[in-house]
C-alpha cells in the first residue's frame, strides 16, 4: 500500500514538474482576503446556502439573483457546447457574483461521476469510464491518477465542486437509477473504489461529494419521479454504511442525502428530511464534518406530498448545510424562505449551515488558490483510462472455447466474424472503432448497427450476418434495470440460430440474466471510445482481467 501511495504521489510531482513549462491560467476567481462569516447578516448566510441549475440557455433567470447575492451555488447540468464554452460560461456566472454586495464566488458543482449520467462530455468535458468499468478493473491507482487528471481538467474549466462518486451498494439488480452508476454489489470493493476516486479528486483541489446517503443501492423505485422505501434490516443497513465511513476516513467534503425512506432508521421522513439520519446518524454517530447537501429539492421524492419551500426547511432543519433547491424562481424562492428565520429556520442552524460553506469557500478561492497549466492533459488521461478498461473487459463463460478469435486468423480459410450492436445511433463512433483491430488482423468483418429497440427487419438482416458467419458478436444493451423486451426478444432468436455467438453486455451486466442460452458471454459496462478498442484487442488476442463486480441471481 505504501509503496502504491509513493507511486501516486510521485506521479503528481512529474505532472506539477511538466506543467510548470507551460502557459499557465486559472478560471477560478481569487481571494485576496478570507471570508469573514462573523460580519454576514442572516439573510447573507441564507444566500450561501442556496444552489441553483444552470445553463446556457437560462442564465438569464439568475443573472439578477447572483448579482444580489441570493444564490451562493449553481450547479451546471445538460448542456451541447465545447470546453471554452463551459469556461466562458462559469466565466461570466463568476463575473456576476463579484458584482454581489459581498463579492463571494460561487462554488460551482458539476455531475461528473460517469456511467450512465453524460453530462461531462455535453460540457466538453472528459469522458470517464462508468464506475462499473473502474471497479472490474479493481484497478486503484489507477483510478486515483484518473480523478486526479479529471479534477484539474475541471479547475481549468472553473468547477470546484463535483457530485461524485456515487458510493450506493446496488445489492438490488431491478435499481432503475443506479445500476452502473454503482461499483457494484460488494459493499468492501465500492468502499475501496470510492475512496480512490476521492483521493484523485481531492488531490487536483476538487471537493469530492459522496451520494446518496444512507444508500439508493436497494431501491426499486427512481426518486427523481417517486418515494422510494427500502426494508433493509439494521444489519443490511450496514453494508450499505460502509463506504460511507471509508469516504469519511477518506476526509471527503460532502456527503449527499438520498430522498428515500429507511423504516429502521427512520419510519416517518425520508433521509433528506430525517434528522435522526442526517444529524444523529450521520454527523454525531459517524462523526462527519463536511457539507451535507440535499439532493435536488425539485425532485418528486422530496415534494411528495409538500411544496419546495417546506421541504427546504425541512432538510435544512435535519441537518443539510447546503440546499440543491431546483428549477425554482430564485427570488421568489429567497423571499419565502427568508420570511421564516428566527422561526422554522434558527439563526443557530443558519450559521452552521453557512459557516461549512463559507470554510470550502475559503479553501478554495484564498488558501488553495493555484496556477494551472494548460498541459497535454488529454494523453495523460486517455492513457490511464484506457488502462482501466482494458482492465475492466470481463469474461463471464466460453463454453464453447471460442477466444481468442486471432488464433484462426493466420488460417487458410479466413474467419469470418459477423458483429450485431443493438444501441442507440448516438454510439456509432463505437462500431467504428470496434472493427479497426479486426481489419488490421486479416479477420474477416461484416458489422451491423442494430436499432435499440428493434424490429423484424432488423432481426431478419442480422439473422442473414449470423448465418453467413463463424462467430458472431452480438452487443446487448441494457441502461439500468428495465429490459428492451423486442431486443431481447430478436437476440435470444439469433443466439437459438445454434451458431457460435459471442454475447456481450454493453452496458448493465444485469442484462445477461435475459440470454441464459448464451454459451460464451462478455461485459464491458459501458460504451466509450475507450471500451470499444479494449473489447476488439480481448476478443482477438487479449486475456480478460475483469472481476464481475455484481452478484447476479
Amino acid at each position: 500500500m505504501i509503496k502504491k501511495m509513493s507511486q501516486f504521489f510521485l506521479f503528481l510531482l512529474v505532472i506539477v514538474l511538466f506543467s510548470a513549462f507551460l502557459k499557465a491560467e486559472n478560471n477560478t476567481p481569487r481571494l485576496t482576503n478570507p471570508i469573514n462569516i462573523k460580519t454576514l447578516t442572516s439573510e447573507e448566510k441564507l444566500g450561501q446556502i442556496l444552489m441553483y441549475p444552470i445553463d446556457i440557455d437560462n442564465t438569464h433567470k439568475y443573472k439578477d439573483a447572483i448579482k444580489k447575492g441570493i444564490i451562493g451555488n449553481v450547479i451546471i447540468l445538460w448542456g451541447s457546447y465545447s470546453f471554452e464554452d463551459t469556461k466562458n460560461l462559469i466565466k461570466k456566472l463568476q463575473g456576476w457574483a463579484s458584482e454581489s454586495p459581498r463579492k463571494i464566488p460561487l462554488l460551482i458543482a458539476i455531475n461528473y461521476e460517469g456511467s450512465t449520467v453524460f453530462t461531462p462530455v455535453t460540457l466538453g468535458l472528459l469522458q470517464l469510464p462508468t464506475n462499473m468499468q473502474i471497479a472490474a478493473s479493481n484497478d486503484t491507482q489507477n483510478t486515483a491518477r484518473l480523478f486526479y487528471l479529471a479534477g484539474k481538467e475541471m479547475k481549468r474549466a472553473g468547477f470546484n465542486i463535483n457530485f461524485a462518486p456515487v458510493v450506493d451498494v446496488n445489492t438490488n439488480s431491478n435499481n432503475p437509477v443506479i445500476g452502473l452508476r454503482s461499483f457494484g454489489s460488494y459493499y468492501k470493493n465500492v468502499a475501496k473504489m470510492s475512496s480512490a476516486v476521492i483521493n484523485g479528486l481531492q488531490a487536483s483541489g476538487v471537493i469530492a461529494v459522496a451520494k446518496h446517503f444512507p444508500g439508493h443501492g436497494n431501491t426499486s423505485k427512481d426518486s427523481h419521479y417517486s418515494l422510494p422505501y427500502t426494508n433493509l434490516s439494521k444489519e443490511e443497513l450496514q453494508k450499505h454504511l460502509y463506504p460511507f465511513k471509508k469516504a469519511i476516513q477518506s476526509q471527503v467534503g460532502g456527503i449527499m442525502s438520498a430522498h428515500v425512506v429507511y423504516p429502521n432508521l427512520d419510519p416517518k421522513y425520508p433521509a433528506t428530511f430525517s434528522k435522526k439520519i442526517l444529524t444523529n446518524l450521520l454527523k454525531k454517530e459517524m462523526n462527519f464534518k463536511g457539507i451535507v447537501i440535499s439532493d435536488s429539492l425539485d425532485m418528486k421524492g422530496a415534494t411528495k406530498g409538500q411544496g419546495h419551500i417546506e421541504a427546504s426547511t425541512l432538510s435544512l432543519q435535519a441537518g443539510a448545510d447546503m440546499l440543491i433547491v431546483g428549477k425554482y424562481n430564485p427570488e421568489k424562492t429567497f423571499k419565502k424562505l427568508k420570511k421564516l428565520i428566527g422561526t422554522e429556520i434558527s439563526a443557530k442552524r443558519l450559521h452552521q449551515a453557512s459557516k461549512k460553506i463559507i470554510e470550502a469557500k475559503n479553501e478554495i478561492f484564498y488558501h488553495q488558490w493555484d496556477k494551472l497549466n494548460g498541459y497535454e492533459i488529454n494523453k495523460a488521461y486517455d492513457k490511464v483510462a484506457q488502462n482501466i478498461t482494458n482492465k475492466a473487459i470481463t469474461l463471464i463463460k466460453d463454453e464453447q472455447n471460442i477466444l481468442p478469435l486471432a488464433k484462426n486468423g493466420d488460417t487458410e480459410d479466413k474467419l469470418k466474424v459477423c458483429s450485431v450492436f443493438f444501441v442507440p445511433s448516438r454510439f456509432s463512433e463505437f462500431l467504428t472503432n470496434f472493427k479497426k483491430p479486426f481489419l488490421a488482423s486479416g479477420i474477416e468483418l461484416d458489422y451491423y448497427n442494430a436499432f435499440v429497440r428493434p424490429n423484424y427487419k432488423d432481426y431478419n438482416r442480422a439473422r442473414k450476418c449470423v448465418k453467413n458467419a463463424d462467430v458472431t458478436v452480438i452487443g446487448s444493451f441494457q441502461m439500468n434495470a428495465k429490459p428492451i423486451s423486442s431486443q431481447v426478444k430478436y437476440i435470444n432468436k439469433l443466439i437459438d440460430l445454434g451458431k457460435p455467438v459471442i454475447l456481450v453486455s454493453l452496458m448493465s451486466p444485469y442484462d445477461i440474466l435475459h440470454y441464459p442460452n448464451a454459451k460464451t458471454v462478455m461485459a464491458i459496462y459501458g460504451i466509450t471510445k475507450y471500451s470499444s478498442k479494449s473489447l476488439s484487442e480481448v476478443l482477438l488476442n487479449g486475456k480478460a482481467l475483469g472481476k464481475f463486480p455484481v452478484e447476479i441471481n
